[in-house]
């Protein structure tokens, strides 16, 4: 008797169907029960806004980085995969207008199974460094804008800010090239307008100023760069390209495009931080190995700026990884030694808690933290009490976010949770950080500050 053959198509079809209800239902495995549970987030006073599967064979590899912006998440996977994914709604210039937890683009950074430093968001271009080469992508389609060779292995993520990308190198500096050579090309060359064509060679010696200045260049650093550069500054100017970095041995680097062009302002902290700085405004808070939590400002005055030692606060054990700061409270983790907060007006201690765990996000008026037990645990912002512990089932991959107030869960094989909270957010601050270009640090009103500006329409946006 014959048998029957199914055509390949059909099996094709049904090996797809197969494929798709796997990761689905290993996806709703993953969640039930645990804190990506929207049922379970509700009872510990969180919203989940969205849940996506980020597209890689997460049987072969696993995600390694997730990166958080302000209105982007880039995942990037074993497999050399580089994942945008929408975490806010649509902006108002309509740059991300996908719903939120939409996988904007995916592309392929070096090879399967490689080393890649992780991403760095700016506006408008993802960065990324991977052996000798740095690539930059449109945030919001994905387009590769550019390839730079840039002579050294990354030493830690390529950052952009404003108009340029910042790459730590190995012991050779900090290579500075243009985030979108195409769009800065075209804004140099219109603001040499009709002075440009008077001059002798008319277009022609324009177009060799502007490529002139584009040209990557070396940077000193003043030691090694071990942590990715953070974008600087927060006052708004005509061009925001303040950029910040801190050496292994614990100085302090800044770099500002302001009023009387490029300025660099160092400070030495006299011990390598502990992990990253939190940046607001124009305040730099870092805990360093010696124990001590320290806020640092770039005060302006007339004729005048410098780095200032704001004060320091010596803490009671070393401390691990970096702070998290919202509004007028920084939370640092102490080790063994539990948690602790501190203000960020005069560094005073506000409350301590035995609960050991590595800081994730501050979320409305909690804190979260990954918990030595392997829970996520949530603690009172106002008084360090202890209120919320959630299983984190498959999710953990921790994801620090010191950039918005919300709590982003990852799995290994590649699910993304994003998690806000149903409370309302911790109470109106004195104000925390330095005010408005030359005025001294104290002189300023609370509504000329930018830090407080920006989070406070972040909260009214739901972000």
């Amino acid at each position: 008797m014959p048998r029957s053959r199914v055509p390949a198509p059909w099996l094709f079809a049904v090996a797809l169907a197969c494929f798709v209800f796997a990761r689905v239902a290993g996806g709703q495995t993953c969640l039930c029960g645990s804190a990506g549970d929207e049922f379970v987030a509700a009872r510990a006073g969180l919203v989940r806004e969205w849940v996506v599967q980020i597209p890689f064979d997460s049987a072969g590899w696993r995600l390694g980085h997730v990166v958080v912006g302000r209105d982007l998440i880039v995942a990037q996977s074993g497999d050399g995969g580089v994942h945008a994914v929408q975490s806010s709604s649509p902006v108002a210039d309509g740059v991300f207008d996908a719903r939120p937890g939409s996988v904007l683009w995916s592309q392929r950074v070096g090879r399967p199974g490689s080393a890649v430093q992780p991403a760095g968001i700016g506006q408008a271009v993802v960065t990324v460094a991977h052996d000798l080469d740095v690539y930059g992508f449109d945030a919001a389609t994905g387009r590769q804008l550019w390839q730079q060779q840039a002579g050294h292995v990354a030493s830690a993520a390529a950052v952009p800010a404003g108009n340029w990308a910042y790459v730590p190198l190995q012991g050779d500096g900090v290579l500075k090239t243009p985030a979108d050579p195409e769009s800065l090309t075209a804004a140099l060359l219109n603001a040499e307008g009709a002075e440009g064509r008077r001059r002798k060679g008319g277009d022609a010696a324009a177009e060799r100023t502007v490529a002139a200045a584009l040209e990557p260049m070396s940077l000193q650093t003043g030691g090694d760069i071990a942590l990715p550069p953070q974008a600087f500054g927060g006052i708004p100017r005509r061009i925001a390209d303040a950029i910040l970095w801190l050496t292994t041995s614990g100085k302090l680097v800044v770099l500002d495009d302001g009023p009387k062009g490029w300025e660099r302002y160092e400070f030495e902290l006299g011990s390598p931080p502990s992990g990253a700085p939190v940046v607001r405004g124009l305040t730099t808070v870092v805990v360093t190995k010696d124990a001590t939590l320290t806020r640092i400002d770039l005060v302006r005055t007339a004729g005048f700026s410098t780095l200032q030692a704001v004060w320091a606060t010596s803490l009671d054990d070393e401390p691990e990884g970096g702070p998290l700061f919202w509004r007028d409270t920084i939370v640092v983790s102490l080790g063994p030694s539990g948690l602790a907060a501190y203000s960020a007006r005069d560094g005073s201690l506000l409350w301590r808690s035995p609960l050991v765990g590595r800081l994730l996000a501050i979320v409305g008026d909690r804190v979260w933290c990954h918990s030595e037990t392997g829970r996520l645990t949530a603690l009172d912002l106002a008084t360090g009490g202890r209120r919320e512990s959630l299983c984190t089932g498959c999710f953990t991959l921790p994801v620090v976010n010191a950039v918005t107030n919300k709590l982003v869960l990852a799995s290994p094989g590649g699910l993304l949770v994003s998690l806000a909270s149903t409370r309302a957010a911790a109470p109106e601050p004195v104000d925390a950080t330095p005010a408005a270009e030359d005025a001294p640090v104290d002189a300023a009103p609370a509504e000329e500050n930018p830090f407080v500006e920006e989070e406070n329409a972040a909260e009214d946006a739901g972000g």
